[in-house]
């Protein structure tokens, strides 16, 4: 049972950091459906037609939602990382982890998908060129990168449930006695104070 315990903690901590470093494709991709869409040029003229405080408004709205993506992100990978570590978690970062999961599958199956599919079928309608090739391969990169963030962000709620059945399961095995390193009997470590090394 502690080999399970010990693998279910690896894969909780890994998942917590993959949690993290997707943030920064959050970001990319804000970025790149801003500034590298078909619509740029349109929505650069809309943008600067407004008055300096709605452009404000706007750049301040993105700027926080980035920051509670981070934020959320933050925490929920931070607290997956600490408990896979051995620190006991409660289960209050499982809800965010939950809402970050719903938006990444709404984003990956009302966004990503759709942009994929358009221009595959322009591809194979003929409507679509040579020069296209890379708006269908940046479609492929972003659905592969959601798919993988939605994977790591389900992995952080499967492991996280598992790792505390396990621990309870263990602590109620042992009767709630867990041995502390400062406290554990010689027996456990048979070379500590001899002359072999």
């Amino acid at each position: 049972m502690e080999k399970v315990l010990r693998r279910c903690e690896t894969n909780l901590w890994v998942s917590g950091i993959a949690t993290i470093v997707f943030w920064g494709w959050s970001v990319i991709k804000v970025f790149l459906s801003v500034f590298l869409a078909k619509e740029w040029e349109d929505l650069r003229k809309a943008f600067m037609g407004q008055n300096l405080i709605v452009r404000l408004s706007i750049i301040g709205i993105v700027l926080a939602g980035l920051l509670i993506i981070l934020f959320v992100r933050l925490s929920v990978g931070l607290s997956a990382y600490s408990e896979g570590r051995g620190k006991k978690r409660g289960y209050g970062y499982l809800f965010p982890a939950a809402v970050l999961a719903l938006w990444v599958l709404l984003n990956l199956l009302l966004y990503s998908y759709a942009l994929f599919f358009v221009d595959l079928l322009g591809f194979l309608n003929g409507t679509k060129g040579a020069r296209d090739v890379g708006n269908l391969l940046t479609d492929i990169a972003a659905v592969l990168l959601d798919v993988t963030s939605l994977y790591s962000l389900l992995e952080v709620i499967i492991f996280s449930v598992k790792v505390k059945k396990l621990r309870k399961s263990m602590a109620e095995k042992h009767g709630n006695n867990t041995i502390e390193m400062e406290e554990a009997p010689s027996e456990l470590f048979p070379l500590e104070g001899s002359d072999f090394l």
